[in-house]
């Protein structure tokens, strides 16, 4: 049997008498109520169509989600309570099978697969967790291998570990030495194997041919890392000689580059600031920022000073443009920020007037109003000269052991 609900639409008819909703939407009372004496009919069953329209459906809602009575009795705590009781009935009746596609609805799961539409459960996290920490870190290139002859074994590559020189292409051979790889073939090599370059990367060891031309050879050696470096060595294979030079690495864009003067320079982490102070960096540098904080004054941030390897000099260091007869066209005074690290260098105008007059640096400043042109003074704070750029090398800061 339904329940009984006594809230009924009113004046829901086809031929109701009422105005059109375009017509009481414009009526002057929708907003300030009937005037006294003066409540025009069709308006008013506008009026109580729409309110008892309303509560009509929210009583018939409450009347089929409670299973109980909804009377006109004027007991407003109960129809509160009804209405409450509805809507979790309404809820709990139509939640559908848990969805990770439903906002609010989620299934569990304990067990690990390819699911889009599952979650997982505190226990599954928990037992994730303990198998990544018992996982090999691929930073540590198996450094953290419990048992590294176990682990070589299992793989079958016990000849091959033993030895820092691995060559050959189906099957392999392991050496301590250099020196010892076969002519003609090509290898894996350690650091630590003797006479090397010390680092690790593939190479290639050639020979010069046939009969005694054998013994002039060609051996290349490279990194495998994104820094990569290119090492190489011959082998003097005159009778009363007949021995190998020593390595040389070859100078590339992988770890140099020109400075402003065109002279090339160790690469890494270098940042060139131009006059407005925009700003390159090299890949080591990244992270590193430039800021102009005025007129001849630059902040380089994101560092730890300069560098510290002396490879630009002791100070570490700065290169700044020079004329076509090596004269710098400006002074700079460095400092570095003992707590944050970072580097300020302010430019001046450097007019070397011992130079013969062709050669001094005389750089315009500005056009006054009568047209006159005015000069930088010597030693007076200026922009880095137009179209060139200073070179700074910087330490990069430690990253944080995590």
């Amino acid at each position: 049997m339904s329940s009984k609900n006594d809230f009924k639409a009113f004046s829901i008819g086809n031929n109701a008498n009422i105005v059109s909703q375009e017509e009481y939407e414009q009526s002057p009372d929708l907003k300030t109520g009937f005037p006294p004496d003066d409540i025009t009919v069709h308006l008013l069953n506008k009026v109580l169509r729409q309110s008892s329209t309303i509560a009509s459906v929210v009583a018939n809602f409450i009347a089929t989600y409670s299973g109980n009575d909804v009377l006109d009795d004027g007991d407003i705590v109960k129809l509160s309570a009804q209405l409450n009781g509805a809507l979790e009935q309404k809820i709990a009746t139509e939640v559908p099978n848990a969805s990770l596609t439903q906002k609010g609805v989620v299934q569990l799961t304990d067990k690990i697969g390819n699911s889009n539409t599952l979650a997982v459960t505190q226990k599954l996290v928990s037992d994730v967790n303990d198998n990544a920490n018992n996982r090999l870190a691929k930073d540590q290139n198996g450094a953290d291998i419990p048992d590294k002859k176990a682990f070589v074994e299992n793989l079958g590559l016990e000849v091959i570990s033993t030895k820092p020189v691995v060559v050959g292409n189906n099957t392999a051979s392991t050496i301590d030495n250099f020196d010892n790889i076969p002519q003609n073939s090509t290898y894996f090599g350690y650091p630590v194997g003797l006479n090397g370059p010390g680092v690790y990367g593939p190479g290639m060891r050639f020979s010069g041919g046939y009969g005694a031309f054998k013994g002039y050879e060609l051996m290349i050696h490279s990194s495998y890392v994104q820094k990569s470096e290119l090492h190489y060595r011959t082998h003097n294979g005159d009778g009363n000689i007949n021995k190998w030079n020593p390595w040389y690495k070859v100078w590339s864009t992988s770890n140099a580059k020109p400075d402003t003067n065109g002279n090339l320079k160790v690469s890494s982490p270098v940042v060139d600031i131009h006059p407005d102070g925009t700003y390159q960096l090299t890949c080591e540098a990244e992270g590193v920022t430039v800021e102009r904080i005025e007129t001849g004054k630059y902040r380089i941030s994101g560092c730890s000073g300069f560098a510290k390897d002396g490879a630009w000099g002791i100070h570490g260091g700065t290169i700044v443009p020079a004329d076509s007869n090596g004269l710098n066209l400006i002074w700079v005074c460095e400092s570095v920020d003992s707590a944050s690290g970072d580097i300020t260098i302010e430019c001046y105008h450097r007019q070397n007037r011992d130079a013969p007059i062709f050669a001094q640096n005389r750089r315009v400043k500005s056009i006054n109003s009568d047209g006159e042109v005015v000069y930088y003074n010597d030693g007076e704070l200026c922009d880095i000269p137009d179209g060139r750029v200073i070179n700074v090398r910087v330490q990069l800061l430690e990253k944080s052991q995590e």
